[in-house]
């Protein structure tokens, strides 16, 4: 879902490089963060899986996320895709509770 909204793949997201602050590293960020959310994984998990040397930058992307500023055009864009993520989180955990019972 994250990878959609960016267009990127898993690939690029997880092994891709790029300097400063772009796709990947919001598309990081985002993933950080909802792994914590909806999983309750650590840093070290999260470390592990978006493949990163170390837990400082699982850190730096997810500060860059909290640090958006509503205000600028740029930023409040990348707000309404993590919001657009989380409905999407949201309706398919409530579709597989319903698929279940």
């Amino acid at each position: 879902t994250v990878c959609n909204h960016f267009n990127i793949t898993e690939d690029e997201l997880k092994y891709g490089f790029s300097r400063g602050i772009g796709n990947r590293t919001y598309a990081l960020g985002i993933c950080s963060i909802l792994l914590k959310e909806y999983l309750n994984f650590s840093l070290s998990m999260v470390k592990r899986i978006l493949n990163k040397k170390y837990p400082s930058y699982i850190v730096t992307y997810r500060n860059n996320i909290k640090n958006l500023d509503p205000r600028l055009i740029h930023d409040r864009e990348i707000l309404y895709k993590i919001e657009t993520i989380r409905k999407e989180i949201t309706e398919k955990i409530n579709d597989k509770k319903y698929e279940s019972i």
